[in-house]
């Protein structure tokens, strides 16, 4: 059962208030342009929040070095008070009505399994990384390195990659 715009509205108020915007906005526009530009819209002040906050707490704390950062006491990255409890309402109602949708499950398990596997591959085999991270195995710990090349694939390359390095 696919959520209506309205429901959505209504289980996540941060989402509600720039579908008013653009509906202000876009009036005309067809509905799923009015979705969509609320939705990059949310996206748009939960990533620049973030990137606000952080700089902030590097400037406060006077870091300038990655070194600095990862010395840290505790993590300086994040979103104020005010963002983390919208992005919180989010995250809870894409778990209640996306996340866990039974449709959903199968191919999340699926996913897991493959991001397991090749994430084994390449520590068994830290070789088969691109040059580049595989080189970087040797300065630094190996499921750091993996974990890192692993996160930042999109899904059509982490599947191409596990047929490739995996096979089934």
């Amino acid at each position: 059962k696919l959520l209506t715009f309205e429901q959505i509205c209504q289980g996540v108020p941060l989402f509600a208030r720039q579908a008013r915007l653009r509906e202000r906005k876009h009036g005309h526009a067809a509905e799923k342009l009015k979705f969509n530009e609320a939705l990059r819209s949310v996206m748009d002040l939960l990533a620049s929040g973030l990137i606000a906050h952080t700089q902030g707490q590097l400037a406060k704390r006077d870091l300038h070095s990655v070194e600095e950062v990862r010395a840290a006491p505790h993590r300086l990255a994040g979103l104020t008070t005010s963002l983390r409890r919208e992005n919180r309402c989010l995250k809870d109602f894409l778990h209640r009505n996306l996340y866990s949708h039974r449709e959903l499950k199968r191919e999340r398990q699926r996913i897991v399994a493959m991001i397991a596997e090749l994430f084994a591959h390449f520590m068994e085999r830290p070789q088969t990384l691109p040059p580049f991270y595989y080189e970087k195995t040797r300065r630094e710990p190996a499921r750091r390195i993996v974990c890192d090349y692993i996160a930042g694939m999109t899904d059509h390359y982490l599947v191409e990659q596990h047929a490739k390095f995996v096979g089934h």
